[in-house]
């Protein structure tokens, strides 16, 4: 009898292991997101704050991922995601769902930082996601994926994830779980490594940020201007390499700390100055002059620093000064 009664106790352990590995905690609960979703056909979702916990996942069989109002999406380099399960949970493991559209800018997550806290103040870095998470990834174009894990082994109250972007721009999910663990965890398992009271000093400065914004910035306006122009396709070609190995040189760049280790003017340095000099080249392929002035408004907003006037006012010089 006492084998059969350890069997029996051994099989219930298993079953009930099984069981919490599928409940999801994060149903129904609410969560913070910063910066707010600003993706053009989902920034104005009024549903955004429940969205990622409401049990519903996109489906792509007609239409984009990244179109659709179970989406959540960013144009950023970086989102913060913080949900509140309302109590302290041990947790097992966690899922985001996202999505891949190979060769275009939509990508999967870089990384994704997991995060628990008890407190909501003092957080513990559980691991990466996207490393975590082994499975073979999808090939194909809107091609919707979740990324998951089962071997948190941790608990907490809160649950962080800091996704940074794997494409040059964006940002998708459409849901969230937290997959509950075993109680025992929640007193026999310290949670891992320091405490982190602001988990977002995990990232780069936003000072930096910034910096590397503008630059990623002007090379995607450069990269347009050269895809939509007519230009010999081998100019072109070359062109793209250029731009190419200058978003490469970005992705070297170590990281600015303070304002004083550059000046505020453009081109910001040698990396941005090639991207204008692509700029340049496009132009001159146009029949531009090396220098283009012409009369506007002061508060005309010019989209980018190498924006030309599609039509041009007629040139006029008015001097007004006083006595």
């Amino acid at each position: 009898m006492p084998p059969i009664r350890m069997l029996a106790v051994g099989w219930l352990l298993i079953s009930a292991l099984a069981a919490s590995a599928q409940e999801n905690v994060a149903l129904g609960k609410p969560y913070v997101l910063h910066p707010q979703p600003n993706y053009q056909h989902t920034k104005n979702d009024p549903h955004a704050l429940t969205r990622l916990t409401d049990g519903e996942y996109t489906t792509t069989e007609e239409g984009q991922f990244w179109t659709k109002q179970t989406t959540v999406g960013w144009s950023n380099p970086t989102a913060e995601i913080t949900l509140d399960l309302g109590e302290h949970y041990a947790i097992r493991g966690v899922l985001l769902g996202t999505v891949v559209a190979t060769g275009t800018d939509v990508q999967l997550p870089e990384r994704v930082e997991v995060l628990v806290s008890v407190n909501g103040r003092d957080y513990h870095l559980a691991g990466d996601l996207v490393e975590m998470d082994e499975r073979p990834r999808p090939v194909g174009y809107n091609q919707a994926f979740r990324l998951q894990t089962d071997q948190l082994m941790v608990h907490g109250r809160y649950v962080k994830l800091i996704v940074h972007k794997g494409g040059r721009y964006f940002i998708f999910a459409d849901e969230i779980e937290v997959f509950r663990g075993i109680d025992a965890w929640k007193t026999e398992r310290p949670l891992p490594g320091p405490a982190i009271e602001y988990p977002m000093t995990l990232l780069e400065n936003p000072f930096s940020l910034a910096y590397r914004a503008r630059l990623d910035r002007d090379l995607r306006d450069a990269r347009l201007a050269i895809e939509q122009t007519d230009a010999p396709p081998d100019l072109r070609a070359e062109w793209l390499a250029e731009a190419d190995t200058i978003e490469q040189a970005m992705g070297a760049l170590p990281e600015l700390r303070t304002s004083a280790e550059f000046r505020a003017t453009f081109p910001l340095d040698e990396i941005h100055a090639r991207t204008y000099a692509l700029h340049g080249s496009l132009r001159a392929e146009q029949g531009h002059d090396a220098l283009v002035a012409w009369r506007a408004d002061p508060w005309d907003y010019l989209p980018g620093p190498a924006t030309l006037p599609e039509e041009p006012p007629p040139p006029e010089v008015s001097v007004t000064a006083m006595l």
